[in-house]
């Protein structure tokens, strides 16, 4: 995770510094729910390295699976659920507050 966030296309894009990262790192630690990847899928994603994604969002029961990854995006939803980028997130989020 501290790998992604700290890629220069990330921090730029988002202004990110390290204390940042270390911050959502700690905030995502504190508040997510870790599965034991138990579920496993049948080949879906054009890149297949994004299946355990789509997996992992199945096992957690995820409301939406947030990515810029155009492969995953490409698929719209997995299952019933769907594939947002962040700024659509971002979007969802805000309408419903």
């Amino acid at each position: 995770m501290q790998r992604v966030l700290s890629l220069p296309k990330i921090t730029k894009a988002y202004g990110l510094t390290s204390d940042d990262i270390r911050g959502v790192i700690r905030l995502l630690k504190s508040r997510a729910l870790v599965v034991p990847g138990n579920v496993t899928i049948a080949r879906t994603a054009r890149d297949p390295e994004d299946d355990h994604v789509l997996a992992c969002a199945v096992e957690g029961y995820a409301d939406y699976v947030v990515s810029g990854d155009q492969d995953l995006l490409s698929l719209d939803r997995f299952r019933s659920i769907p594939i947002v980028s962040p700024a659509a997130f971002a979007a969802i989020l805000k309408a419903s507050r």
